[in-house]
Formats: C-alpha cells, sequence, structure tokens
C-alpha cells in the first residue's frame, strides 16, 4: 500500500499565521486583514509651466515639489525633469514661460494632508554656473484647502520657501501677470470607484492665505 504524504502547508495557513489562541477563536490577522484593505486616494499634480520676466536666462531649470506638514517638517519630496522648452508670453512685452508638463504623483496619503494642515511647495531652482550650485529662484504655494481638481494658477513668492507658513513672510515675486500653472486631481483604486474620489476632493475647510487667480 502506498503511504499518504501531506501536501506542504502555504506560508499563509493560519496554522502558520495565526497563535494557538487565535485559530481557537479564528481572529482574523493582519494578512487576512491586507486582502480587503482600500487604499485612500492620493493627489496627482501635472505641472505645466512657470512664468518668468526672464524666462530664457535660467540654466537647466526645474520644480522641486515638497509637502510640509504645519510645523514646516517635509514629509516628502520630488523634482520634476529640466523643462523642456520656452515660451514667449503673447500678452507681455517681456516675459515667458518654462514649460515642463510633468506629473508628479505624491506618495503622501491625501487624508494626512489635510489631517496635517499640510502645504504643498513647488520651488523653481536652477543652476548657478558660477557658484557651482544649485538654487532656488522663487516658489508657489497650495494650501490644503486650495486642494480642488482641475487647473490652477498660483502666485510666485520670493525665496526662500518659509515650510511655516508665517504671516509677513511671505513676499510676492512678481507684480506681472505670470504665474504657476498647475492641475491637480485626486486618483483612487478601481475599488473604490470614482464617487469616492469625487467625495475626497469635495472636503473644504476655511480658506486662509493663497487667492486663486
Amino acid at each position: 500500500r502506498k503511504a499518504y504524504i501531506a501536501s506542504p502547508l502555504s506560508p499563509t495557513h493560519p496554522i502558520r499565521t495565526h497563535t494557538p489562541q487565535q485559530r481557537l477563536l479564528r481572529i482574523p490577522t493582519r494578512i487576512d486583514a491586507c486582502a480587503h484593505t482600500r487604499t485612500p486616494p492620493h493627489l496627482s499634480l501635472r505641472v505645466h509651466k512657470v512664468g518668468l520676466k526672464d524666462y530664457d536666462e535660467y540654466v537647466e531649470p526645474f520644480i522641486s515639489v515638497v509637502v510640509c506638514d504645519k510645523r514646516g517638517r517635509v514629509l516628502e519630496t520630488q523634482n520634476t525633469p529640466v523643462a523642456y522648452k520656452r515660451e514667449k508670453a503673447d500678452h507681455l512685452e517681456r516675459g515667458g514661460y518654462l514649460v515642463f508638463d510633468q506629473t508628479v504623483h505624491l506618495q503622501t496619503q491625501l487624508e494626512h494632508i489635510y489631517e496635517g494642515n499640510s502645504g504643498i511647495f513647488f520651488e523653481l531652482k536652477h543652476w548657478k554656473d558660477g557658484k557651482k550650485k544649485t538654487s532656488c529662484r522663487c516658489w508657489a504655494l497650495v494650501e490644503r484647502d486650495e486642494i480642488e481638481d482641475g487647473e490652477h494658477s498660483m502666485e510666485l513668492y520670493k525665496k526662500p520657501a518659509d515650510y511655516r507658513r508665517r504671516k509677513g513672510k511671505i513676499t510676492l515675486f512678481s507684480v506681472k501677470k505670470l504665474f504657476c500653472h498647475i492641475e491637480m486631481y485626486v486618483k483612487a483604486l478601481p475599488s473604490e470607484g470614482p464617487a469616492y474620489a469625487k467625495r475626497a476632493s469635495a472636503v473644504t475647510f476655511r480658506k486662509k492665505g493663497l487667492k486663486k487667480k
């Protein structure tokens, strides 16, 4: 007679992942819970262009997207590639745009941005050949209550970027009609559906700080 040989247990079998008490009470573990976890929506940002009067003078300009909480602690930083072209502004005698057309997918959950009263900074940086270093030229800001699907034009401020967003420390960089142009949209997993993303983007808070153009 042929002896019966049991097949090996899988790594996720309860006898491997549960304690004797859990197996007795059938308490689900973290492994079981992960199968049903829904990932909260995240924010994606499309950086279109930045308007400057001396747009044709910058070497290797790029955008640093920085997420900071209300205390000024950096939660996340991502850099775009270098601007791929420059455009003259038709509505101004002098000035134009650094065009990026790059999408940045923030890894910080949208829920954490709301709860932490975080701000999203867009720092325009470029290479200074004389000093052999990368320098910030100007920056823009999106507050948590500014997060809304669609295109946005943001004012530019003088460096350095104030991650704590203190009153009186933020000064306009230019008085001309040249702005930082971006597009925001909330991304959710298919299991959540478009309704979840719509609810998340519809969360509103009392406005303070930026004025949308």
